[in-house]
């Protein structure tokens, strides 16, 4: 039976010790501070990378370049793995999905199969999670990979955010100028998703309150088996949600970790968000 590794990226948020259990390995995108680029979790630290955000600066990211998976698929080759899944940021999002398929012709004896996951942040993590224990259960990596591919096509897993200032999405691109700076002014909070591989507003509030309520109340339709908020590091924010699901949902699971700094670059110091999983398997 092949040996089979996980590579993902940094963005997926998979929490350390699941990825040390499950052979899932990592590789880094970049953030950039003037101009300086820092892997991502690995030179800097989630509360690093937020608090220089709160302190003004502004960050750009950066993908991991081919050569870069080249090395990592070396390694793991030399680790005994037979087979690499790769999973990584959405195509739609970021071109390490295709530095990752340039990395393939550059390496021999080892099988990689590179999968659009459609996905980013603990919202992918959840999805590649199940995928390894598949994996750890015996499947081969065609049948888990079907399987992750049934589970971000059928929305098992899912995720809203939302944000207390419009400013970092404005500067991303995800807004424009003239939508945040109205959104500023009558105090707008969206709530977003991912959805077909791009970040996408399905809603606006009024309040943050009340955006932190609806997605509990969104979660809470789908009767999710295990959940994460997601957060920057605002004790505030990650309370008022966990108070919203606890109301709702006492009895699920709920976790947390933060959002990658190469999400958060994007998303700004005070996003909050809450990813869950539903049963697929009926």
């Amino acid at each position: 039976m092949s040996k089979v590794a996980i590579l993902s990226d940094t963005t997926m948020t998979i929490p350390q010790e699941f990825a040390q259990q499950y052979d899932i390995y990592t590789i880094p995108l970049y953030v950039v501070f003037n101009e300086q680029p820092y892997k991502d979790v690995e030179e800097i630290t989630y509360e690093q990378f937020f608090e220089r955000l709160k302190a003004g600066e502004m960050a750009t990211t950066s993908q991991a370049a081919p050569g870069e998976f080249v090395e990592k698929y070396e390694f793991l080759k030399s680790q005994g793995y037979d087979e690499i899944i790769v999973t990584v940021i959405s195509a739609k999002m970021s071109g390490t999905y295709q530095a990752a398929i340039a990395a393939i012709d550059f390496v021999e004896g080892i099988t990689v199969h590179v999968v659009d996951t459609e996905l980013t942040t603990i919202f992918g993590g959840l999805a590649v999670m199940e995928m390894a224990k598949l994996l750890n259960n015996g499947a081969g990596s065609s049948e888990a990979i079907q399987v992750f591919t049934k589970i971000v096509r059928e929305r098992a897993v899912d995720a809203r955010i939302t944000v207390d200032s419009l400013t970092h999405l404005q500067r991303g691109g995800r807004l424009s100028r003239v939508s945040a700076t109205v959104g500023e002014l009558l105090q707008i909070k969206p709530i977003l998703t991912i959805s077909d591989g791009e970040m996408k507003v399905l809603t606006k509030m009024r309040t943050f309150k009340k955006a932190v309520m609806t997605i509990a109340e969104e979660a809470a339709q789908t009767n999710p088996t295990v959940m994460y908020i997601f957060h920057t590091g605002d004790e505030k924010l990650i309370a008022q949600l966990r108070q919203a699901v606890e109301q709702l949902m006492p009895d699920v699971p709920c976790e947390q970790c933060y959002l990658s700094p190469t999400v958060g670059a994007h998303i700004g110091p005070t996003g909050i968000g809450l990813a869950w999983l539903s049963d697929y398997k009926k």
